[in-house]
């Protein structure tokens, strides 16, 4: 009996333990359409079920209690009503749609009742046309700072997005879908041929809005930019799918007017050098970098492109062999900042 009752109290403390870290977790736990959706009615109502109820009463930047990143193509797209279940866990949606054409929600922020903020993105992409296609974009996403924000355990906090213009221009998202939290990868299913431009989103502060750059320290918004010019580059998807598009978020600009000039610490290893050397560089916050040796006549001999190192100390080895021996100049660039080192090539 004492055995048996023991046994009790400790299914039920299981339980109770359980339950009490899964209500930590609000998110959206279905939905209809589900993700990945063919042929869904022109006249249809979109649900959304949390796994708490909601608070109503609050306010993003609409009237809505509900924040959405997108909702689009908003030309195609038109919601007559929202209203909630009795119990406050599903919202519905009430939308006509147009004619063999894709959609994708992209909601960021919900509050629920006891005031707690939706645990990152959800992602829907439906259609309303019986063929999908089957190519896909696939990549990462990497965050360059440090999130002060304590995100849901396990629970993704990232989204990949297709645009069909940059976002200065207007550029309107097309497809979407969430990076794994743990590795960073995602995979955008059901992408059309034509041109895109990727980006990704992260909600920082966790206020369920993603911020303008000019508004926010860090920016919450970042384009796909493969040269490192800092301009949106685009993909083409045609006939096949696209593969490692990596997106970077990070700090961008100077704080305040402030440029960052904190030392870089350039150091060389070894030094002399034979074959190959290591040039090793700190970081106080993500940064452009690029490396250049020269002789001692000023002849460029080794350079190495423009590319975006993470905070903290970072290596670079840059091979020696077919360098004639003799004292060159190493250049280290960093955003505005210049370190140089003398190398030394012994034979």
């Amino acid at each position: 009996m004492i055995v048996r009752l023991r046994l009790i109290l400790t299914l039920t403390l299981s339980a109770l333990i359980l339950n009490s870290a899964g209500a930590q977790d609000f998110v959206v736990v279905a939905s209809s359409p589900a993700d990945g959706d063919s042929a869904v009615a022109l006249a249809t109502t979109v649900s959304l079920e949390f796994s708490q109820p909601l608070d109503t009463t609050a306010r993003y930047s609409t009237d809505w209690p509900l924040e959405f990143y997108a909702m689009n193509p908003t030309d195609s797209l038109a919601v007559d009503s929202l209203y909630f279940s009795p119990d406050l866990r599903t919202a519905y949606f009430d939308v006509t749609h147009t004619a063999n054409t894709d959609f994708v929600w992209v909601l960021t922020g919900a509050r629920n009742d006891a005031g707690a903020e939706l645990c990152g993105p959800f992602v829907l992409n439906y259609s309303t046309s019986a063929d999908l296609s089957e190519l896909t974009v696939t990549g990462t996403t990497q965050t360059l700072v440090t999130v002060k924000t304590s995100f849901c355990s396990g629970r993704p906090y990232e989204a990949a997005l297709l645009l069909d213009a940059p976002r200065e221009s207007g550029g309107m998202i097309l497809r979407a879908a969430l990076s794994n939290p743990s590795s960073g990868d995602y995979q955008i299913e059901n992408v059309r041929s034509g041109t895109y431009w990727p980006a990704m989103i992260m909600d920082f502060n966790g206020n369920g809005i993603i911020e303008p750059v000019k508004d926010y320290l860090r920016p919450e918004f970042a384009a796909y930019d493969v040269d490192f010019d800092e301009g949106p580059d685009s993909i083409e998807v045609s006939n096949s799918s696209v593969v490692d598009v990596h997106l970077m978020l990070g700090i961008v600009g100077a704080v305040d007017g402030q440029e960052d000039t904190s030392p870089l610490g350039v150091s060389i290893y070894p030094n002399p050098a034979r074959d190959a050397f290591t040039i090793g560089y700190e970081l106080s916050a993500p940064a452009s970098v690029s490396i250049e040796v020269a002789d001692l006549l000023g002849r460029v001999v080794r350079h190495t492109a423009q590319t975006m190192s993470a905070p903290g100390a970072n290596e670079v080895r840059i091979d020696a062999g077919d360098l004639a021996a003799g004292a060159y100049l190493l250049r280290v660039k960093a955003g505005a900042r210049l370190e140089s080192q003398m190398l030394f090539v012994t034979r």
